[in-house]
């Protein structure tokens, strides 16, 4: 019946009970457990069940089911011993059903939120989101709730911690925070915008699984065909597989097999982790060279280098995933090579007795390089990964064997003898920034810890959670708890970075050592993750000084100064890290955001071209301005400062769409050009009601766009005798997207004002919209005879031919036709550009007299 002990369980049910009375006023069947009799279940279990065949199934289609009647909830369950004159009240048993869900998944929602995990799109986050929905569906279904304003489960939850009461199970670092992380009024507000945000969707989810219901057979099992048309919006709104799942269960139907996993894989004959019994008596990989590096000076930089190493071969993997085989005899290695060559399917990986080459650890990426001869120095392999295999899986331990998987260099060993002294290099270059991203995470987990529990940013002095980072060369992130929304955060970013630029300018010393465990244990300033398990032998990362040098001046009212356990490599001198700016904001639940951050020359580059946008927008936005002040009335002005609005508009989309070639742009710099672009906007808009106004059109005209269509119609009838047709591309985007492609009457609406003489066609992307000056419905009939005259063959593409509704254009509307090209499968709105030269031919060869 439930997981929950049963009188704390029944507490929830009368809650549940007694709020959906409040919620819909009326009268609710309450929670009975009519559906499972105890009686009979103890009988049941008392003797041996009964083996006999399976009554057959009812001659009944679930089309007439869904018509005639309701389906079962679940087929017969075997120790359901349901006596053959009782008549099962599916209704009340979806309702009872109902109570339990809204039961079970408010007691998980309670308990999660409260330990701050928040509904979002990812992992744990989506599963709470998915148990919202699902409450929420089954309550108002069964009446539980109200269908325009449900509340049920806002305020289920809400009194969990007095319904049903729990105590933390676990103590110590993983136990639960001894206070909420969220308060009650929280999570209720969270909860109601959940569900504010799906009940718009509720009636075309049900109504698009009961499209789906008609085509099932009667073995009751949903086909992949129909899982794919659900999840792709054949049969109306598409459906996520946890809500597909949900309602198969909810009208009875075997649980559906989600077509978009592959089949069950075939038993692998081997694993990495089955090396462990090769590798016992093979003396483990020294790797501490990996932090030997050498500090250069380039021009006005520092850049870091790694020394080769020479190396003894040990072992060879060779082969691919279920056929992998251990080379001990390196004379076979160049027969195995030049067979293996070619196949994109076969592996490499080489383990030495000693390594410069970084595995993977506290969310660094692996180095990559290449291994040289000994004796020429050519390049024998290319290091594509690093992974290591540790000594003991029970144990925790930094002993293991690293495994260089590798690509070997073309013709490199069909002409030597096996190889017995290798030299690994890593590419410095590739370390080097490895290194400066690592330690700028480190510093930026510094400056959040610091600015979070200062008072500039919060009165309760709120502190952060680290969730974990990645480091790669290219960038990093950093995951923090952290409760205010994400378009909240641009002073705290400012705040952060501003704390990063001084550390770097203070050029501090960043120092890394390996201690024992016990000795860092007693300095409680050293920063570790409480539920992490540590070797023995552990490395630190201080920046500022040393750790008996922070030891005694962590505490003061100024300086820097940071100590973490990390076993990642690290910079020597904050002015290593030249600059550190954070360029994205992902927020992956509404407590856990990921911050994005660049270090080097690359921050440098893009605070240099953030700069240099906002120069240039507020220098673009200053002259329309002025020319606005000195010319409200001028139509011609008006006009060309919308168009240059237009561009700038554009021109920002662009920047803040991340264009290809174009520079990472700063979160702060975003902040502000999107501070730019709703200034844009309103700015155009008093520009159009100018113009509206200098120009005498009609209220529900848009003048800018008037202008523009009587210059294309001009230029378009130059072109032509007095009866040939206008074809012409027109930028409708340029003015507003969904203006445009979901209101075309608004720009018919721009067309009757111009009213030309002769017939127009205009396209953009998908829509192309046809008009003719008389209004006895000829455009109709034009464009069904242009598009018959189209070849779309092969092309897996449609048209579509539509009407403008009188309601909106009046007579107007036979002036009209709207052609759309769509997708076959999908319907999806395609672009007409590579088939204008055929619309065209189309159109001259239909327009009717």
């Amino acid at each position: 019946m439930t997981t929950y002990d049963t009188d704390v369980f029944y507490r929830l049910i009368d809650n549940i009970h007694s709020e959906a009375l409040r919620i819909i006023g009326s009268t609710v069947p309450s929670y009975t457990s009519d559906f499972v009799f105890e009686e009979e279940l103890e009988e049941e279990f008392a003797k041996p069940r009964k083996t006999g065949p399976d009554p057959p199934p009812r001659k009944q289609t679930l089309f007439e089911e869904i018509i005639f009647g309701p389906p079962p909830l679940f087929p017969k369950v075997k120790y359901f011993k349901v006596k053959p004159e009782r008549i099962v009240d599916y209704t009340a048993l979806r309702r009872d059903i109902a109570y339990r869900i809204v039961a079970d998944h408010s007691r998980a929602l309670a308990t999660a939120m409260r330990d701050g995990l928040l509904p979002g799109r990812q992992g744990v986050s989506l599963k709470l989101r998915h148990l919202i929905h699902r409450a929420t569906r089954a309550a108002i279904l069964t009446g539980l709730d109200s269908a325009t304003r449900p509340e049920l489960l806002k305020r289920i939850v809400g009194q969990i911690p007095l319904a049903a009461p729990f105590k933390a199970e676990l103590e110590g670092s993983m136990a639960r925070p001894s206070k909420p992380v969220h308060s009650d009024d929280q999570i209720s507000e969270i909860i109601q915008q959940e569900v504010d945000s799906f009940l718009p969707r509720f009636d075309k989810i049900e109504n698009t699984f009961l499209n789906c219901m008609k085509d099932v057979g009667y073995e009751g099992v949903l086909s992949a065909e129909q899982l794919n048309g659900l999840q792709s919006g054949h049969y109306g709104e598409p459906l996520s597989w946890d809500m597909i799942c949900a309602q198969a269960r909810w009208y009875g139907l075997k649980p559906p097999i989600d077509p978009s996993l592959p089949p069950p894989p075939v038993e692998k004959t081997f694993s990495l982790a089955s090396l462990r019994d090769f590798f016992f008596r093979t003396p483990v990989t020294q790797d501490n060279q990996k932090y030997e590096v050498k500090r250069v000076k380039e021009q006005d930089q520092h850049t870091y280098e790694v020394p080769p190493l020479k190396a003894n071969l040990l072992a060879v993997i060779v082969g691919k995933d279920r056929n992998l085989q251990i080379v001990e005899d390196f004379y076979q290695l160049p027969g195995i090579l030049s067979s293996e060559e070619g196949d994109k399917g076969s592996q490499l990986g080489l383990v030495f007795d000693r390594t410069n080459f970084y595995s993977p650890c506290g969310g660094q990426a692996s180095d990559i390089g290449v291994i040289r001869s000994a004796e020429n120095q050519e390049i024998v392999f290319n290091v594509e990964s690093v992974e290591k295999l540790e000594k003991s899986n029970t144990t925790i331990s930094n002993d293991g064997w690293v495994i260089h998987w590798v690509s070997p260099s073309l013709g490199s060993l069909a002409s030597t003898k096996p190889p017995s002294c290798l030299v690994l290099c890593p590419d410095s270059e590739y370390r080097a920034n490895l290194m400066r991203n690592h330690t700028a995470q480190h510093l930026l987990n510094w400056a959040f810890a610091k600015e979070l529990t200062s008072k500039s940013f919060s009165p309760t002095n709120q502190s952060s959670v680290h969730h974990g980072s990645r480091v790669d060369p290219d960038k990093f992130s950093l995951r923090l708890t952290i409760l205010e929304s994400a378009d909240k955060l641009e002073t705290l970013v400012g705040n952060v970075e501003a704390r990063c630029r001084a550390a770097i300018q203070a050029k501090l010393p960043i120092i890394s050592r390996e201690l024992n465990l016990s000795e860092v244990m007693e300095r409680t300033f050293v920063q570790r993750f409480p539920w992490e398990t540590y070797p023995q032998k552990v490395r630190t990362v201080c920046i500022g000084g040393d750790l008996e040098t922070i030891d005694e001046k962590i505490n003061g009212l100024t300086g820097f100064f940071s100590a973490e356990l990390c076993g990642g490599t690290h910079v020597q001198q904050t002015e290593d890290l030249v600059d550190v700016v954070i360029v994205g904001l992902r927020a992956r639940n509404q407590s856990v955001k990921e911050f994005i951050g660049i270090s080097g020359e690359s921050a440098v580059r893009a605070r240099c071209y953030g700069s240099q946008q906002m120069l240039h927008i507020s220098t673009e936005l200053g002259f329309i301005q002025e020319v606005i002040m000195k010319s409200p009335d001028s139509l011609p002005d008006l006009i060309t400062c919308a168009e240059r609005l237009v561009t700038i508009q554009s021109e920002v989309d662009n920047i803040l769409g991340g264009s290809s070639g174009a520079c990472l742009l700063s979160h702060l710099d975003r902040c502000a050009v999107k501070r730019y672009q709703e200034r844009l906007s309103s700015l155009l808009g008093a520009v159009r009601t100018a113009a509206r106004k200098a120009s005498g059109v009609p209220e529900n005209v848009d003048p800018i766009m008037v202008e523009q269509l009587a210059r294309l119609i001009e230029d378009g009838g130059s072109r032509g005798d007095d009866s040939s047709p206008i074809a012409r591309p027109f930028n409708i985007s340029n003015f507003n997207k969904p203006f445009i492609l979901h209101y075309p009457f608004q720009f018919a609406l721009s067309i009757l004002h111009l009213a030309p003489k002769r017939p127009v066609v205009l396209y953009q992307k998908g829509l192309a919209i046809f008009y003719h000056p008389e209004s006895n419905e000829k455009a109709m009939t034009w464009a069904q005879i242009s598009v018959k005259r189209l070849n779309l063959e092969g092309s897996n593409l449609t048209t579509r031919v539509e009407g403008f509704k009188r309601s909106n254009l009046g007579d107007g509307a036979d002036h009209f036709a709207v052609v759309r090209l769509l997708s076959s499968k999908g319907k999806r709105q395609r672009d007409w550009k590579p088939y204008f030269c055929q619309l065209v031919s189309a159109i001259n060869e239909s327009v009717p007299n």
